[in-house]
């Protein structure tokens, strides 16, 4: 006999929640955390380990007293036992992506530093190629300031800011931007530049190189862990087999 779910009145099959999965596009869910599954068998936490995860799992929900634990596992619907299951894979996750990328976590950064590098800029942009010539000579000959201009002509959020932007890392803004911020010195008015829709006037104001702190190493290797957990979840064949009418 197959087993049920009851929820409410409804009793659900082992075939239908298959169905339901798939209808509600719950299906990839389920083969990441299957795949997790797959790759921690052989991590183990000791004792210290295993407290150490507890806490952090209750740090980051925000439980603080048994009650509010209790509370959390009936949400879920889950056991006290799953609870601390939960707890555990996540410890197991962290040590699994130390041992698989932490060796390596130096020469990712040194491949990625400059995505993560950050800029403190000044930008004016506009639509209006004549408006943006003129604006750029008033600046440059000093006949106004940066940031009264930006919040009279800007077009865009800066306009709030006087033009200030930033620290921003590199690898959310337009490559050509980033080579105008990386190359030009601080606070040099650069030229009108069109960028995409816009007609930019940029003046860099700092260069805030990246470093290899913990905050970037456990960065790197979540990106490093997260980047395998999809290779590895999409590379998975799933063959879904319609029940068998007796």
């Amino acid at each position: 006999m197959s087993q049920t779910i009851q929820i409410g009145v409804t009793s659900i099959s082992g075939d239908e929640l298959i169905h339901y999965l798939t209808q509600y596009q719950l299906l990839p869910q389920f083969l990441e955390e299957f795949t997790i599954d797959q790759a921690l068998q052989d991590i183990t936490l000791t004792p210290e380990e295993a407290q150490q995860s507890l806490n952090h799992f209750r740090q980051s929900q925000q439980i603080t007293t048994p009650a509010a634990e209790e509370q959390y596992c009936q949400l879920y619907r889950i056991s006290p036992e799953q609870f601390q299951q939960r707890a555990y894979q996540l410890g197991k996750i962290e040590k699994y992506k130390q041992a698989t990328w932490g060796q390596g976590i130096d020469q990712e950064f040194m491949r990625t530093k400059q995505q993560y590098d950050r800029f403190v800029y000044s930008l004016l942009r506009t639509n209006n190629p004549e408006l943006a010539q003129e604006l750029y000579f008033r600046i440059k000959e000093g006949e106004t300031n940066f940031a009264d201009v930006a919040r009279q002509y800007s077009q865009g959020a800066e306009q709030e800011s006087g033009g200030l932007v930033g620290p921003v890392e590199a690898r959310t803004l337009h490559p050509q931007l980033v080579q105008m911020l990386a190359t030009s010195p601080l606070g040099k008015v650069l030229p009108p530049t069109r960028l995409g829709d816009w007609i930019v006037i940029v003046r860099p104001e700092k260069v805030m190189p990246a470093q290899l702190d913990e905050g970037m190493r456990q960065r790197l290797l979540q990106q490093c862990w997260q980047r395998w957990l999809q290779a590895q979840t999409q590379a998975l064949t799933v063959n879904i087999s319609a029940p068998v009418t007796p």
